[in-house]
């Protein structure tokens, strides 16, 4: 009788690697829009919900986050940053220059020979679109950057403190922060999502548990976690997969409480387990966001938001290439819709945001001391 079971339990696991293969290999083509969720197994639908049978494959929850943007593991498995998000990433679609939602206008030439389209600023403009006065810069008309010659608000970038010698300004850079107007992260940092710069961290001998390999090279460690297990450090099961007896993940050959990751309908036939995801979902275990949808930080998958005419009011530059409205604001802007003064500046008539000329409530961002020198505030 333990034979038998045996027996009955590795045909079911043959199944479920071979016959998928069989069908694609006998000139099945997935329906238009879709690409294949992972090197073994399942289909990423477009739009709308899924129907993907289980395959043995693993499309972990952990999502990916090594700097490509592609799985770490080489079966199944994924790559998360530990300590960052372990809920599934969307399929990405290679942009190009000619492709891009956004524009490098006339301070900037777009560059997309790396893994992502990016702007390469002339020298006193910076932000995603090169509309932005880099730091040591200033806006001296619509659109025109040029070199502080006494301390503005952005001389140091925000992590220096600043002086001011025959018209040239220097920067005391705060620790991690480098360049002539502290506008890097010293060598042993790394630029964090806020814009600070950290200490490097390094792997350790835990980062990934017993089931993924480490990597260190961007200053953070990122787990590439092993087929059928996911989260940061690899220590939890992936959709599909569950604890067996002997505290191993393996595959789902029943519906199990995590076998269509929380986001679809689960059902099972012969030892195989099947998944009908909920709309904005995909991949053989629901566990990634189709086509047209985006990972939230509440780790949901919700339908991408595009610009609208006011979005970013009359001054700031609308951006959605990542499914999020994000908006680049003019110099002396701020706000998620830039339409507030930035420190430094102040209201006057029509809601304009000018330099501030004297101490105002606001000059130093409530983080600094105020003082004018020749009608130049500098904190």
């Amino acid at each position: 009788m333990i034979y038998s079971s045996t027996v009955r339990t590795l045909a079911a696991q043959l199944i479920a690697v071979f016959v998928p293969m069989i069908l694609l290999g006998c000139g099945s083509k997935p329906d238009s829009g879709n690409v294949p969720a992972s090197a073994e197994g399942g289909k990423v639908n477009g739009t709308g919900g899924s129907s993907s049978i289980a395959n043995g494959g693993s499309s972990s929850t952990g999502g990916t986050a090594n700097a490509a943007g592609t799985s770490g593991a080489a079966s199944g498995g994924t790559a998360n940053a530990v300590g960052g998000s372990g809920a599934a990433g969307a399929s990405t679609v290679v942009a190009t220059c000619s492709t891009a939602s956004f524009s490098c206008g006339t301070h900037g030439t777009c560059d997309d020979s790396g893994a992502a389209v990016v702007c390469k600023c002339v020298s006193g403009y910076a932000g995603r679109d090169c509309s932005e006065c880099a730091a040591g810069h200033h806006d001296n008309g619509p659109g025109i950057c040029v070199l502080d010659q006494q301390c503005m608000p952005n001389s140091c970038g925000g992590h220096g403190a600043c002086t001011v010698a025959a018209g040239v300004v220097s920067c005391a850079c705060d620790a991690g922060s480098s360049g002539t107007y502290c506008d890097s992260c010293s060598l042993g940092y790394h630029r964090t999502i806020t814009g600070t710069c950290e200490v490097n961290q390094a792997c350790s001998d835990n980062s990934c548990t017993s089931h993924g390999t480490c990597a260190d090279a961007t200053g953070t460690p990122v787990c590439a976690c092993a087929a059928g297990y996911a989260a940061t450090s690899c220590n939890q099961c992936a959709a599909g997969f569950h604890l067996d007896t002997a505290q191993v993940c393996v595959l789902d050959q029943q519906c199990m409480p995590n076998s269509c990751s929380g986001h679809g309908a689960c059902g099972a036939s012969n030892g195989l387990v099947g998944c009908t995801c909920d709309t904005g979902y995909t991949g053989a275990y629901c566990s990634s966001c189709s086509t047209g949808h985006r990972l939230t930080s509440t780790g949901t998958c919700d339908a991408n938001q595009a610009c609208a005419a006011d979005s970013c009011g009359a001054h700031g530059t609308c951006h959605d290439s990542t499914g999020t409205v994000v908006c680049t604001c003019a110099g002396g802007y701020s706000g998620t819709t830039c339409n507030q003064c930035a420190s430094g500046y102040h209201a006057e008539a029509g809601n304009t945001c000018v330099l501030d000329q004297q101490c105002m409530s606001t000059s130093c961002s409530n983080h600094g001391t105020c003082s004018v020198t020749g009608g130049m505030v500098s904190c």
